[in-house]
Formats: C-alpha cells, structure tokens, sequence
C-alpha cells in the first residue's frame, strides 16, 4: 500500500477547498506584505499601472480621430493638416506608453527584491533566535525547507501579480467603458468567457503546485548529488573512492526523471493553453460577427467598429492577464500561511541590549537534571549533578554517547532541562535571560565554526557586542599559539582563511583549533566550556594545549569535555558520564583508587601506546 502523505493530503484538500470568496483574504495579505517592504514603491508603481490604463483610452481615442480622418478624405485625398494631428498624437501615446511599461518593469523589480529581502529578514529572524532544541525537532527542518524553497520565488510572485492585478484590473475597466460606448453586448459576450478562462487559469495553477511538491524530495537528492560533485568539502572522498561517475549517474537518473515529469506537466498545461485559445478566438470570432452585425444595422460605423476590434483584443489579454494576477495569489496561498506560521514562532523579542546582566560565575551547580531530545526515545541525561566553581577545571569523560555533550550544551544555556536545575550563583538560570548568561560562558564544540574570514575576524567575533580591540585580538593569538602561524600566512593576520578567495591561506585542524581557541578567549567570559577541544590535533600539540590550559584560561572556569581520559588528569574534579548518567566523580588519583569505570577505560586507553606490563602495573 502507497504510504500517505499527511502534509500532500492537507494540501490538495486546501487547493480543491479555495474559491473566490478567498480571494479579498489572499489580497490583503499580500497587500500587507508588498506594503511593508516596498510601500511607496509599490504606490508608484500602482500609479504607472493605472497611467497606463488612462493611456490606452487615450490611444484607443486618438487612433479613432486619425481612421475618422482617413474615412473623411474625399476623393482618395488625404489633407495632412488633418491626418498629421492624431498620427503624432498616437506615434507620443505609444511612446509614452512604453517608456511607462518600462519603469514599471523595472520598479517591479525592485519592489519583488525589496519583498524577498524583507521575507528572509523575517525568516533569519527566527531561524538565528530559537533555540537550539528546536533544532532537534525533524519537523522544524521540514518546515524550515519548505519555507526555504518557497522563499525565492513566492514573495517575487506576490509582488509583481499584485502589482499586476492593478494594472489589469484598470485596463479592464477602461476597455468595457470604450466598449459599452460601441454597445451593450460587446462587454457582455466578452465576460462570457471569463468562468471559462478562471476555471483553467485555477487548474494550471493547481497542476504547478502539485507538480513543485511533489519534486521537493526529488530536488532535494538533486541538489545534494549536485553539492557533493561540486563543494570541496566531498572532494576528497569523491576521488579517493573514485565516486565521480556513479555519483553522476545518480545525479542524471534523477534528473532524467524530473525532465520527464515536467514534460507531463508541460503537456497538460499546453492543453489547458490551448483549450484557453479556442474559447478566447470563439469569443473574439463571435464579437467580429456582431460587430459587422451592427455596422450593416447602422448602429455604428467603420471608425467605431475599428476601436471596437481592436479593444476586443485587448481586452481579451487583459482579462487573461487579471485572472492570472489572481492566480498566482492562489498560488502563493499556502506559501504566506506557512510563513506567516513559521514567523509567528515564540523567539526572544526583548533586545539584548535590554536583558539584564548577569554576574561573573562564582559558582555553578547542576541538580538532579534530566533531559530527553525531542525525536529521543530514553532521556540523553538522567538525574544529573555537577558542580564548577571560580578558577576550577572541571572535566566530563565517558565514552561516545554517554551524554557528556549534552550535559556540555545545558552547563552553556543552549538547552533547558526538562526536569532539575542549573543554578548561576545560586540563581535557577530558568529565571534568567538564557542569552544573558551565555554573555558570561565562552563554547568551543568539537563541530567549532571555520569562518572563511580573516584570521583577526575570526577572533574578534568572540565578542560582537563591543568594539573590536586589536591589542586584545593579537593577545589572544598569542596566548593559545595562533599568533605563530597566523603570522606566516601572506598578509598576516589579515589573511582570509579559505582558498576559495584569491590570496586565502589554509590551516591544518589543530591550528584551527587554537584559533577557536583563541576567539573563546577573546570573549573573557568567566566560563570556558571546551568540548573535545584536542580532537583535530596530533600528540604532540595536544600535550603542549593541556600543559599550558592552566595557564592560557587563568583565573577563569573551565568545562572541559574529553573522551581521552590522559588529557583530564590534572583537572580539579572528573566527572564520569555512562548511559546519561554520573556513575563517579573526584580527582584523577580519587577515581584511579576507586578502580571503577574511569580506571577501567584509562587503562584500556594507556594499553594503546605502553607495553602491556606497564599498562597493567
């Protein structure tokens, strides 16, 4: 059995349920969002629209001056005194016309660029404010993706239909009152066609986005094949397994089968074009018939029944072109209910600069926390207890999966417990501004940000929230050994760290490592939270890192994350995590005597690199 698409099912069941009452909602909608990003743009542009309109009338009028002028000649002699009027008369509407269509254009542009900006505005905003256990929820990054798709296409439809719309809207209603000069009937015929021509313009918009959401997973394999031939990130892999044309072939296959869907797709619309095409030429045949009908009657004569044709035509496009204004609004229906729901999340709204500040840590203490990951089925910390106090160093060891981490994120305020407390100087930090607190913890985490800027940038991002200080920058450098290389790169510290850039220098994993190093120290928090900091780095380097951690963190706190028990003997307390739980904690020697799991897994370790005698001993 074919599983069923939840979110597939509630789609199709909101297109089938939209009608026209829907459409003054969608409108204002848009209205609201054209109107915040690009107001007094979208207000000229809306003007141009309806300019031109009033000069299609205008063209429309003049062009029956010069037939009016021509049908007048007696004898076959044109007197230009009389024709030349309304020929310049048309030749500067017609110019006037295009140089409007024009800016029009070209403000539209730059509204729809205006309204992307102001949508990834509101979009960035949630994403770089939630937190960070929203991110382990599977059904955020479905919704994040959706939003991300729509989001480069959707506010550019919305702006330029709407836009659109006015002008359409206007240009209709200027054709029906030329019409209804000529006759009553003209008008009517014509909206005739309009049910017709909404009822196909609702089925191609439906064909399209059933078509765009049924790709999505498609388009996402698609982008990923083509990411991974393409980033250097894979590029090692890709040659050292020799991946290059079985990776192609997946990409083609897919593909293969994309151009194939969209030929289907293509084809329907085709059909639905054509079928549009024979109504509107029905109609237009029928209203030539009726034309000539009233010419023969003697209701009208050559020059009316001239303009009269000619407004048929437009007409006819401009009722087209109103119902596919109104149809992308349908479009981008579910779109703007989505993001308007993606945006209404609960994030921090209260500016930093307003948070309170919260005093350097004295102590900090962990009770009986507990902790399950949303998509988790057995909580990740179980009963926890921990404590840091001024100038300790504080280790967490255990093996993968243990919880360490974890525990790691909640000590930094990126996770809140779902059941304990985590006490600031004896202050529950649930009561505090979790980003106030963060003000006084400096994270390093095995997954640490290479920022492809420069080296000086890199450091002083450590603390945005004041000016930069270069003296502070080099210090910094130097104290973790990032000054060293930093200072052989071709323009220093000013070097871009990414060979993607012309100039960009490249550093090894331990140096980068320092370098993040360095920027936690730049932030002069008073907690260090150092996570696997000695992952990327060879022996020798990372005997020189823990031999100088005392030194290099002086007089701060530190949290230091490590399943390499030889790093962690020298800290003040170790604590050891198995199955999210503390099962011991002390002091190296403490736990040595203890003979229990650390001593176990330190001996397991030390067997690696010493003789099996010694190890044993």
């Amino acid at each position: 059995m074919t599983p069923v698409d939840p979110l597939g099912a509630w789609v199709e069941r909101k297109s089938q349920r939209r009608s026209l009452s829907a459409f003054p909602g969608l409108a204002v909608r848009a209205l609201r969002l054209v109107w915040g990003a690009a107001r007094w743009r979208f207000v000229a542009a809306s003007s141009l629209e309806l300019l031109g309109a009033a000069l299609l009338a205008a063209q429309l009028y003049v062009a029956k001056l010069a037939i009016d002028a021509i049908l007048a000649a007696q004898g076959g002699t044109v007197v230009l005194a009389e024709l030349l009027p309304p020929l310049l008369a048309i030749a500067g509407v017609t110019a006037l016309m295009a140089l409007v269509a024009a800016v029009s254009t070209q403000l539209q542009r730059l509204i729809s660029e205006l309204v992307l900006r102001a949508t990834w505005s509101e979009v960035l905003d949630v994403t770089s404010r939630v937190d960070l256990m929203t991110y382990e929820q599977p059904s955020f990054f479905d919704e994040l993706h959706r939003i991300e798709l729509e989001a480069v296409q959707r506010p550019l439809q919305l702006a330029r239909g709407l836009v659109n719309l006015v002008g359409a809207a206007a240009g209709v209603v200027v054709l029906l009152v030329v019409l209804l000069q000529v006759s009553a009937l003209l008008p009517l015929v014509l909206l005739v066609t309009a049910p017709v021509l909404w009822v196909l313009t609702r089925l191609r918009g439906r064909h399209e986005f059933a078509f765009v959401r049924d790709q999505s997973t498609r388009h996402r394999e698609r982008l990923y094949l083509q990411m991974t031939l393409s980033y250097r990130s894979d590029a090692n892999e890709v040659r050292s397994f020799g991946l290059a044309d079985e990776l192609r072939r997946r990409y083609d296959a897919r593909y293969t089968r994309y151009l194939s869907d969209l030929g289907v797709l293509l084809r329907k619309q085709v059909r639905l074009s054509l079928a549009g095409a024979v109504v509107t030429s029905v109609v237009l045949v029928v209203t030539l018939l009726l034309l000539v009908a009233l010419i023969v009657d003697g209701q009208i004569d050559l020059a009316q029944a001239a303009v009269a044709a000619v407004s048929v035509r437009l007409l006819s496009s401009r009722v087209t072109g109103l119902l596919a204004g109104v149809g992308q609004l349908y479009e981008s229906g579910l779109f703007m209910t989505e993001l308007e729901r993606f945006i209404a999340r609960d994030v921090p709204a209260v500016p930093m600069g307003d948070v309170p500040p919260v005093a350097p840590l004295e102590r900090l203490t962990v009770r009986g926390v507990t902790m399950t990951y949303p998509a988790g089925s057995v909580p990740a910390l179980q009963d926890v207890d921990l404590e840091i106090g001024a100038g300790e160093v504080v280790a967490i060891v255990g093996e993968n999966g243990s919880g360490k981490t974890t525990r790691a994120k909640l000590v930094a305020q990126l996770y809140r417990p779902d059941d304990g407390q985590v006490c600031w100087n004896g202050v529950d930090t649930s009561t505090l501004d979790a980003r106030a607190v963060r003000e006084q913890v400096a994270v390093i985490f095995q997954d640490y940000s290479q920022w492809e800027l420069s080296g000086h940038d890199n450091i002083a991002l450590g603390r945005v929230s004041q000016p930069v200080d270069p003296r502070r920058v080099r210090e910094a450098a130097e104290r973790t050994g990032a000054a060293e290389f930093l200072d052989r790169l071709p323009e220093g510290f000013d070097t871009v760290l990414s060979t993607a850039y012309v100039g960009g220098g490249q550093l090894s994993g331990g140096q980068w490592q320092r370098l993040a190093l360095a920027r936690a120290l730049y932030r002069d928090a008073s907690l260090v939270v150092l996570d696997e900091p000695s992952a990327a780095m060879d022996p020798r380097a990372e005997a020189r890192l823990f031999a100088d951690l005392r030194q290099i963190v002086a007089g701060k706190s530190v949290l230091f994350v490590s399943h390499r028990f030889s790093t962690v003997r020298s800290a003040d307390r170790i604590y050891v995590m198995e199955q999210g739980r503390v099962v011991e904690h002390g002091d190296h020697e403490t736990l040595m005597a203890l003979d229990g799991t650390y001593a176990e897994l330190f001996r397991l370790q030390a067997a690696a690199y010493l003789a099996p005698d010694v190890a044993e001993g």
